[in-house]
């Protein structure tokens, strides 16, 4: 999962935001296992999934 998110985010940011990516999908990560729920799209902040 975390070698797909790092593909996926970086082929639409360029390299001086992919730090920037890790740190959110990082939040959006122990978000998730806080709620308990399982990481999808619907874990995602819309604004992020929209990119």
């Amino acid at each position: 999962a975390s070698l797909f998110a790092y593909v996926f985010f970086g082929e639409m940011i360029d390299e001086n935001t992919i730090y920037g990516s890790i740190f959110i999908f990082g939040a959006v990560l122990v978000v998730s296992i806080k709620r308990k729920k399982p990481l999808g799209a619907n874990a995602l902040p819309p604004n992020l999934g929209q990119l």
